[in-house]
This record gives C-alpha cells, structure tokens and sequence, in this order.
C-alpha cells in the first residue's frame, strides 16, 4: 500500500476511530442525571419537598410524595411507587424525598395545578428540579419556577456553554471534532433551585 493509500485509509477512518474511542470514555463518565442526583443525594436533607420536571432523572419519592402525586393523577403512579408503598418504614430506601414529578402528570391535570414559585412555597417546596435538552424544550410552568427562584447548580455535559445537551442517541459522529472533545459527559441538562 503506497503513502497515497495510508493516508487516504487514514483519512475515512480516523474519525471514525476517533469518535469510537471518545465515545467509549464519555460512556464510562456518569451521566449528567447521576451526578445531579448523587449531589442532591449529598446536599438536600432527606424528606425535602421537591416539585421536578425530569423524565429520567430518578429520586426516590416518600410514601407522602406518592400519595400526592396520587391524589393529583392516579395515572402517573408506577409500579415502583407501588412496591415502595407497601415497604415497612424500616425497610424504605434513604435518603428519600418528597417529590412531585411533573413528568408523569398528564398534559390535562397540569394545566389545572397552580405551579408559581410562591404557590409551590406556600406548599413546603423547597427546590425545584429540571431536566432538558435544550432551552426552549423547558414548559412554561417550569419556566416561570426558574425566573422566580434562586439557581444553585447547573449541571451540562458539556466543559462550556452550550445551547444543546447530548444524550448519547447516536448522533456522536454529527459532532465537530472541537465538540467532541469539549464533552465531560453524556446526559440533558439538569438545573436546581431553591424556591
């Protein structure tokens, strides 16, 4: 193979090369929703009321956080909620909070919940947690919580700002090589405030 032919393979392939094995590390880094999670595992006491807006981001609820996402929308409840709720007291994982997610409340019954900064106050919440891919993905309830509230920590895959998040969902290849490697991680945004 001639010169001319290494660095014409070198050149198809490279990337690709390239791109495999950056991706292979951003897989090993926990994801963007862990490291929100283990911080708020660390910083937020136990039993906080919480409202969230995040489809994966996973906290575990109190038994009073499901029975009021319950009493809002049966339909939301999971079958992990049920199995915690039939969990002896001394049995029930910690640290766990008081969380009402968003995510699993129908489009129907949100729009009939007040969610304010002070309404969600005046309820015992505490901190408001939201997961997104992008800016203007945020809903505009979640968005009047984030204008009204004080941000404590903003987690991103990405080492500087960036408008996008990356989710890992294949298109690692579309990214420019300055892109690539300004990600620390894979996952959506996650931001936390306090109410």
């Amino acid at each position: 193979l001639s010169a001319s032919g290494l660095l014409f393979f070198a050149a198809l392939f490279g990337w690709q090369l390239v791109a495999d094995f950056r991706y292979d590390w951003l897989l090993s880094q926990k994801d963007t929703r862990l490291v929100a999670r283990e911080w708020i595992s660390e910083n937020v006491a136990g039993g906080s009321k919480m409202i969230i807006d995040a489809q994966y981001l996973r906290l575990t609820n109190t038994k009073e956080g499901i029975r009021e996402l319950e009493a809002i929308d049966p339909s939301g409840l999971r079958a992990a909620d049920s199995t915690l709720l039939s969990l002896p007291d001394g049995r029930y994982p910690a640290p766990a909070f008081h969380v009402l997610n968003l995510n699993f409340v129908s489009p129907e019954v949100r729009k009939t919940i007040n969610i304010t900064p002070n309404s969600l106050r005046a309820e015992g919440f505490k901190y408001a947690v939201i997961e997104y891919p992008s800016r203007e993905s945020i809903k505009g309830d979640m968005l009047k919580i984030a204008k009204g509230s004080r941000l404590v920590v903003h987690f991103s895959p990405w080492k500087v700002p960036h408008e996008r998040s990356f989710d890992g969902s294949g298109k690692i290849l579309r990214l420019s090589i300055r892109d690539l490697f300004q990600l620390e991680r894979i996952g959506y945004f996650v931001d936390i405030y306090e109410l």
